[in-house]
């Protein structure tokens, strides 16, 4: 195994490390590794340098790894509920296409016992859903009947996660359901 290799899978089994800072810190290299594979961030070129080692910034993962790294992530929330938020964070720097499934699957049996943080944090997932205008994104959003659990959330007493849940279904019907194709 490459030493960049080796990198990385030291980086994912930090993941589940018992020092919380350092777990913390694996997941969020996880997810900056996750973006820079799907859609860098531009306005902060600088994020990934400061962040992450040498190694990591020569690390270019295939597809199949990136979405067995988003199962890996998601088995930890049921591993590991306390850390749901940061690790739904690092999911969602990932390409939609391939974290949806995952996410639908996990919220199905999983989401009325999130946090409000991780909720927040399923939001923005599909908040990334929505900018993706991926029609395999909608269409696995459609097959899903996620509008109970967002409901919960939009009408809650947390008036943060209430107020972006209510934004984001308002968007995310209308990219579902376009003009003139209802």
């Amino acid at each position: 195994m490459s030493k960049v290799m080796e990198h990385w899978e030291n980086l994912l089994r930090q993941a589940i490390t018992k020092d919380e800072d350092e777990r913390e810190n694996a997941i969020f290299q996880i997810g900056l590794i996750l973006e820079r594979h799907y859609q860098p961030n531009q306005d902060a070129p600088d994020l990934y340098e400061a962040n992450l080692s040498r190694e990591l910034l020569r690390l270019v993962i295939d597809d199949s790894r990136q979405q067995d790294t988003i199962l890996y992530l998601t088995t930890l929330i049921k591993n590991q509920p306390e850390d749901a938020a940061s690790l739904i964070y690092a999911i969602r720097r990932a390409n939609p296409v391939w974290f949806i499934q995952p996410l639908l699957t996990l919220l199905d049996t999983y989401g009325d016992q999130l946090t409000n943080d991780a909720a927040y944090e399923v939001v923005l997932a599909f908040e990334s859903c929505i900018k993706s205008n991926n029609e395999s994104v909608f269409a696995a959003l459609r097959a899903a009947n996620v509008t109970p659990l967002l409901t919960t959330w939009a009408d809650g007493s947390d008036t943060l996660l209430g107020g972006k849940t209510k934004r984001m279904m308002v968007r995310l019907k209308q990219a579902m359901n376009p003009a003139g194709s209802e």
